[in-house]
């Protein structure tokens, strides 16, 4: 028998971060983070979270939400943790099931999930509960200790002979209707995107507590190319709890104003940055599909790593 499941509570936060650290090292997440997540995922009852506990410690957890980006009504991104010592045990089919019965009872459409290519049990359990490949998403890693921004200068030229600016948000602080106009921006780079589904758009509510304003936002990293006040393009950095890596959020540029090399000018901005504060790399995830990011990419000295397989499964 298992222990019982159970409805997290705000007293679980420090043994489910303990848990989710132990799994994904990498992306490990502070307490007062996964605090605010939950504080802004939209909506009540578009999230809920259950453990299992024994002898004091929670030993898994399953939890739905609905997408920031939002979509269409019951459409759920899940997931499920076990602790390592206690895999292949029948515990995450457990809560699977416990999760997936809640969902129907909620009339849910879809569910997806990611697993890391190199995490070949979480797969076959996907695999076993019914999910389905939909994508994948390089993961991508840059060292930004020894690069050169002169080795750019022409490109750097060319852009600004274009009438091209690239400013920190924060210079544009002066404008009234900055905030709107980078959130119009930002939605429709984020739908022009590869593999995006069409209708999923963050709100503005979103957008300012997680993209502007969050815990991991760094407003003097987030840069916007305008062309005669015009805002285009954007490409914003977000920390991470790995003191010397940052994460890309977005890049991107407006079709009219694409193939002339904003994109890359933007994201040599955002290394200067990384440079200046004596951070050491950056990481980045991009749709396998999207060539003109991952090209820009490669150019500027980002090593692809592994891939992130993404899942569905529909009722």
């Amino acid at each position: 028998m298992y222990p019982p499941i159970r409805l997290f509570t705000p007293d679980d936060y420090v043994m489910y971060n303990k848990l989710s650290n132990t799994l994904y090292p990498d992306y490990a997440i502070t307490v007062d983070e996964t605090r605010f997540l939950d504080q802004h995922r939209g909506a009540e009852g578009t999230h809920q979270r259950w453990v299992m506990e024994n002898d004091g410690s929670i030993i898994a957890t399953c939890e739905y939400s609905q997408f920031l980006e939002g979509g269409q009504a019951g459409e759920f991104g899940v997931n499920v943790m076990v602790h390592p010592d206690l895999q292949h045990r029948g515990i995450g089919t457990s809560m699977s099931n416990h999760l997936l019965a809640a969902l129907q009872a909620r009339n849910a459409v879809s569910v997806r999930n990611r697993v890391r290519e190199d995490m070949l049990p979480g797969i076959c359990f996907l695999k076993k509960q019914g999910f389905c490949e939909t994508k994948r998403c390089w993961e991508s890693l840059m060292d930004v200790r020894h690069f050169n921004r002169a080795l750019f200068a022409p490109v750097e030229e060319a852009v600004r002979a274009q009438d091209i600016e690239i400013i920190a948000a924060p210079v544009l602080a002066s404008d009234p209707e900055r905030d709107q106009k980078l959130y119009a921006l930002y939605c429709e780079l984020s739908q022009d995107m590869p593999g995006t589904v069409a209708g999923k758009v963050m709100s503005y509510y979103a957008f300012m507590d997680y993209v502007l304003n969050g815990s991991l936002s760094l407003p003097d990293a987030f840069f916007v190319a305008l062309h005669n006040g015009k805002y285009i393009g954007m490409s914003f950095l977000q920390a991470s709890r790995q003191d010397n890596t940052l994460y890309t959020g977005l890049t991107g540029v407006q079709r009219a104003y694409r193939r002339r090399s904003i994109a890359l000018v933007l994201k040599l901005h955002a290394i200067t940055y990384a440079q200046a504060h004596n951070h050491q790399q950056i990481r980045t995830w991009n749709d396998t599909t999207n060539m003109a990011i991952l090209s820009v990419n490669e150019r500027l000295g980002f090593v692809k790593q592994l891939a992130w397989i993404y899942f569905v499964k529909r009722f």
